[in-house]
């Protein structure tokens, strides 16, 4: 008898036959079309930019522990974009990422820590009219999460805020454009405070910063409103003036207790600017900008600009250069607040020579002078201008040397300048920018 050996999975049929064949087809397909779909290397575009998530607006809690920050992500089809706040901590890094907040059509900025690191506050159009959607409102939230809560109610919205150092007050700038003035809420209780105006300036203010001492709160502002202008924009003629004649704006001081507002630079040849306050409250350096009407209110106006010295206790004002068609840093004070320095371009005629009004360290166009009376050190030798700076040492300023050969820029290593020395002092050694179109040196 005949027999046949039994097949360990049965018969295989046309329609398996069909199955696997059809299997190994998609199968084949897919890896063909992943291959296909995946992006070919190529550099970078400005189009990739516009695509990415941002990141900005940090804010280290009081005790080191906890960084918040602000993401943004970008919708380039609907031309807008939208931020959120989250939180991480310092010590387990990237795994303790929280999302702070969820509001997927409106905006989270700016998150700023309360002194005692048991809330922040943040500015949000969470709750903006569609007619307004841009003004934004303050609140205030836990890090361990909760919801948040309003803390302003302001008519025009809140444009810029800050908290005093001591973490006693906030303070906010609210109103109509060419109407801002400030107003104040106690950190204590602020869920119920009612908001205290602190200014009433006829043409409202611009740039403020808190003094760090708190006791004083500057901003810069014109001493009378345009009544023509304002007239001209409410009757809707909104054309624009070139190089109208528009009020000098004055550098104000604000002395919370008592209450006093204080106009401390009067001069009518120049236009008060941005500024900087050292960190024992005592000097006030700001930039002056040439009254011409010609000379402000463009896009160089900062080379018809000269930078000033303020000493808080007195008023009394210094102008620490003349440097006619070229500008200068902003200026900055050393931590102990004895020293200030501020730099320059190199003049491009013999005319825009700068011309010092007293002695100090200066280094090519890098000026280090003590703010108050006293010996000066002793001038060194010139070199480069310097491209960056910054205080190493309550007394020590770090900066770096830059020059252009042959269409490229070059940065030499880094020197110390230190007042109470004889001469500069080169630190270590910088990475050095070769030739276009070859790769960095390694640092020495």
């Amino acid at each position: 008898m005949k027999t046949t050996a039994a097949r360990p999975f049965g018969p295989v049929t046309r329609r398996t036959l069909l199955f696997l064949a059809l299997v190994v087809f998609l199968l084949g397909a897919w890896h063909l079309a992943a291959h296909a779909q995946a992006p070919a290397r190529r550099p970078m575009t400005f189009l990739d930019m516009q695509k990415m998530r941002q990141m900005g607006a940090t804010a280290v809690s009081p005790d080191g522990r906890w960084l918040l920050y602000v993401v943004t992500t970008p919708d380039w089809k609907e031309a807008r974009r939208q931020s959120d706040i989250y939180l991480v901590s310092l010590q387990q890094g990237l795994p303790s990422t929280r999302q702070m907040t969820f509001t997927k059509e409106k905006n989270e900025t700016e998150p700023r820590w309360l002194r005692d690191g048991s809330a922040f506050v943040f500015a949000s159009n969470r709750e903006a009219p569609s007619t307004a959607a841009t003004k934004n409102q303050l609140y205030l939230m836990r890090p361990d999460g909760g919801e948040a809560r309003k803390i302003t109610d302001a008519k025009d919205g809140v444009s810029t805020f800050a908290l005093s150092r001591d973490g006693r007050w906030l303070v906010y700038r609210s109103g109509k454009a060419g109407e801002e003035q400030l107003y104040r809420l106690p950190v204590e209780g602020i869920d119920a405070a009612t908001p205290e105006q602190l200014t009433k300036q006829a043409a409202g203010l611009g740039a403020w910063q808190w003094a760090p001492d708190g006791r004083r709160i500057y901003f810069v502002g014109p001493e009378k409103a345009d009544a023509d202008e304002k007239l001209r924009r409410d009757k809707k003629f909104t054309v624009d003036v070139r190089n109208p004649e528009t009020p000098l704006a004055s550098l104000w001081a604000i002395d919370l207790e008592p209450r006093k507002t204080t106009q401390l630079t009067g001069d009518a040849t120049i236009t008060v600017a941005d500024f900087t306050i050292s960190d024992d409250s005592k000097w006030v350096g700001f930039r002056g900008i040439s009254a011409n009407r010609y000379e402000r209110g463009i896009t160089e106006q900062n080379i018809n600009s000269d930078p000033y010295l303020l000493e808080a206790a007195t008023g009394t004002i210094e102008r620490l250069l003349t440097n006619r068609g070229v500008g200068e840093s902003a200026l900055s004070f050393s931590p102990d607040g004895r020293w200030v320095a501020f730099s320059a371009p190199p003049a491009r005629r013999p005319a825009q020579r700068p011309v010092w009004s007293r002695a100090g360290v200066a280094e090519g166009h890098l000026l280090l002078t003590r703010c108050g009376p006293g010996p000066q050190p002793p001038a060194v030798g010139a070199v480069a201008t310097p491209h960056a700076m910054g205080w190493s040492l309550p007394r020590a300023l770090l900066y770096g040397l830059s020059s252009r050969v042959d269409g490229c820029y070059h940065t030499a290593p880094s020197h110390l300048l230190a007042p109470t020395g004889l001469d500069s002092q080169r630190m270590t050694r910088a990475s050095t920018l070769p030739p276009c179109g070859r790769r960095p040196t390694s640092p020495q």
